[in-house]
């Protein structure tokens, strides 16, 4: 079975771009914590469709974010005419977990973020 989740911040705001048939896509990376360690890992995603504008809306640098897809390897030829490979992973679904805090001395919890919600409908979220 190829299946993962993981769940880290996003490295760069998330720029959307169409594909040469016209599907909404966008690549990026997210950095994620190694359990008991100091070290990151970073992984490059690709998504598609309303994930992919989804995405380059409501996300940008160091928002945390949860993926699930499956990992796969391209193959491409650089400019220098090499053959290249990467693994990426193609994310079926993106969770949106919280915006990088703005202010660092005093951030605010995600509770109390969700505490100062009015009449929020599950409805309106876009992914």
């Amino acid at each position: 079975m190829n299946s993962i989740n993981i769940t880290g911040r996003a490295t760069k705001d998330i720029e959307l771009r169409q594909s040469t048939s016209g599907i909404s896509v966008c690549s990026f990376s997210i950095a994620v914590k190694r359990p008991r360690s100091s070290e990151t890992d970073f992984f490059r995603c690709v998504a598609w469709r309303k994930t992919a504008e989804a995405l380059s809306q409501y996300v940008s640098k160091g928002d945390m974010v949860g993926v699930t897809g499956y990992i796969y390897t391209r193959k491409y030829t650089d400019k220098n005419g090499n053959e290249r490979e990467v693994i990426e992973i193609s994310a079926d679904e993106v969770t949106f977990l919280g915006k990088k805090s703005q202010n660092t001395e005093n951030p605010q919890s995600l509770d109390e973020e969700f505490e100062n919600l009015e009449d929020f409908d599950e409805s309106d979220m876009p992914f």
